[in-house]
């Protein structure tokens, strides 16, 4: 299991700053000794999005060409996110469509970065009394035609544990259980198609042992989204700023055998630092991560 961080750990400022792109991130991240990034392409709301019009393989290649020059690898990607309450079925047939072609674009950078999974968030179908049922539906039957795009390109598709919305009354997200989650994975039965664990959206789902639900994945565990909060808000903090319980995890992980890396999920760790103290943040997240490690 190598250290990992996905690219979004420097990108916007709370403080108002300047957007750090891909390549600066992945430079900054390389001096305080990250070898290996997770590719975020999921903002597509964001006005400098990578995947935005037809020069993005331009850009992929000049992320590539860097990562060539620093000797480092790309182990997984986020894929392109509807917001949470969006149901695809009810899109203006443009609005779409676009998205669609965010994903499809994706799925080709990721090939083309050498990334071996691209992770996915589940749909829930939040109109249906039979939520957990109509979610699967929904979540298969969408995402089908890109698992068979992503097979093509040899990349492998996650999907990520879901945690549940607060406005403020509480809204279940399909892919919150585990089991359900598991459920997906297995009627999907490919090998190409597994689970992304992030430990900051478990601990807003309350699992008190996820060193257990961590037991329960097993084999179909292939990628994480490392961070820590305190159970109320997804703040995407470093380890041990929060309330997750990382000995008993790192002690599940290697009792299932995880062969994926330990990727971080940081933007909380940073954004609201000034930039002069975001290398010493990342210098900090690093060593925790050693840390951890040392326990697996």
């Amino acid at each position: 299991m190598q250290i990992a961080t996905s690219t979004n750990i420097l990108s916007r400022s709370k403080r108002g700053e300047r957007y750090i792109n891909p390549c600066e991130s992945i430079k900054r991240c390389y001096k305080v000794g990250f070898r290996v990034f997770d590719m975020s392409l999921h903002n597509i709301k964001d006005e400098e999005y990578i995947l935005r019009d037809e020069n993005w393989r331009q850009r992929i290649d000049e992320i590539k060409n860097l990562a060539e020059r620093l000797g480092v690898t790309f182990s997984q990607a986020h894929a392109p996110t509807l917001s949470v309450l969006i149901d695809p079925r009810t899109l203006p047939e443009e609005e779409l469509q676009r998205f669609s072609t965010f994903l499809y674009r994706a799925i080709e950078a990721a090939s083309i970065l050498g990334v071996k999974w691209i992770i996915m968030h589940t749909m829930t179908d939040f109109a249906n009394n039979c939520l957990q049922q109509a979610s699967k539906k929904l979540t298969m039957e969408f995402y089908a035609p890109f698992i068979e795009y992503a097979k093509k390109f040899g990349v492998g598709v996650c999907f990520e544990n879901m945690s549940e919305l607060k406005f403020p009354q509480i809204v279940r997200r399909y892919g919150g259980a585990y089991d359900e989650l598991c459920d997906l994975v297995d009627t999907i039965n490919d090998p190409m198609v597994g689970i992304c664990w992030d430990f900051g959206h478990a601990n807003r789902e309350k699992y008190a042992n996820q060193a257990e639900a961590l037991r329960y994945v097993g084999g179909r565990l292939k990628a994480l989204h490392v961070n820590d909060n305190y159970g109320e808000v997804d703040l995407h903090n470093t380890p041990f700023i929060g309330t997750v319980d990382w000995v008993p995890i790192m002690q599940a992980l290697r009792e299932i055998g995880y062969k994926g890396d330990f990727t971080y999920e940081l933007k909380g760790a940073t954004d609201n630092l000034p930039d002069k103290l975001r290398d010493a943040a990342l210098r900090y997240a690093y060593e925790v991560a050693e840390y951890l490690l040392s326990l697996y």
